[in-house]
């Protein structure tokens, strides 16, 4: 199954905000084995979403939009939808009483407006939101669906995890299982270099890598290179990538990696730290490794210096 994330807010374009929606969800989406292919970000323009719309269907299984379904004029999204799926829009009454009682709770008037917030395409799944006054909702024709969800994370995080997970759970049969195999020492070029043959061969577990310092945010390595590789795997659970991973780290060991091999899913820093200083006093350097907020244990007998 295909999936695109189509992000709508003038916002997103002029950098105003961080997207953290689409990574959010694309973690979750690969976790139920849903390949999200595209990421698309459009302003609040009516012409231009609907355009990106449009070839968000044609290329793809299902299509999740963020934003755009608040009370203002410029929230268009459901309204754009249902008019390229022609559709007519429709009150739902739930979702209105569920609206009045936010602002009753909140001991605020509510405005004419947020009455647009309760209006969806006839047909459309409502998916109501716990953490706001803007329902989400989904459009299913042809066999592809639209989910539409809130902007602000608090709010599409909770509305997902309760409501869109098992419905998409319910349409998937498998799981995108990955993890990283971390190599310190090389660049991300000699590394490709070594297991060029693995990427190329793409058997049951898919490799793939790329230069990460990203996953090494409480150390400074100095000029240190560091790779990683990332192993990906179709399959009905997540524990099955623990085959694939034994295979593909014997391999690594017949390239000369395994030395250079650490992991820090599992908090092996501490082993990074040896590697570093070791590195360091065979080149006649110093390498200094900044660590915030971290204490170091190494076993009894660990002789780094």
């Amino acid at each position: 199954m295909i999936a695109e994330i189509v992000s709508i807010g003038t916002e997103l374009l002029m950098g105003q905000i961080v997207n953290t929606d689409a990574q959010y969800l694309s973690r979750r989406l690969n976790a139920l084995g849903i390949s999200v292919y595209y990421h698309t970000t459009v302003g609040d323009n009516p012409g231009r979403m609907e355009q990106t719309l449009r070839l968000a269907l044609s290329r793809s299984d299902v299509v999740i939009t963020t934003g755009g379904l608040g009370p203002t004029g410029d929230d268009l999204s459901k309204e754009i939808v249902a008019r390229m799926l022609h559709l007519p829009m429709e009150r739902d009454e739930e979702s209105m009483r569920r609206i009045e009682g936010y602002f009753s709770a909140m001991h605020r008037d509510m405005t004419h407006n947020n009455e647009r917030q309760a209006m969806f395409a006839r047909g459309a799944i409502i998916l109501q939101n716990d953490r706001g006054t803007a329902p989400g909702c989904i459009v299913e024709q042809d066999g592809k669906a639209v989910i539409q969800l809130p902007g602000p994370p608090y709010e599409l995080t909770d509305m997902f995890e309760k409501r869109v997970l098992p419905y998409l759970a319910r349409r998937t049969g498998g799981a995108i299982a990955s993890r990283y195999i971390r190599i310190f020492g090389v660049g991300e070029s000699d590394a490709e270099t070594r297991v060029k043959d693995l990427i190329d061969a793409q058997g049951d577990g898919r490799l793939a890598g790329g230069f990460g310092p990203e996953d090494l945010d409480d150390a400074a390595l100095g000029d240190a290179a560091h790779a990683q590789r990332r192993v990906e795997h179709q399959a009905a659970r997540g524990d099955d990538l623990d085959v694939v991973e034994l295979a593909l780290g014997a391999q690594l060991h017949q390239r000369a990696l395994a030395k250079l091999l650490f992991n820090a899913r599992q908090g092996d820093l501490e082993r990074l730290f040896l590697l570093v200083v070791r590195r360091g006093k065979r080149r006649g350097l110093v390498t200094l490794v900044l660590c915030r907020h971290r204490v170091f244990s190494f076993p009894a007998g660990a002789r780094p210096l």
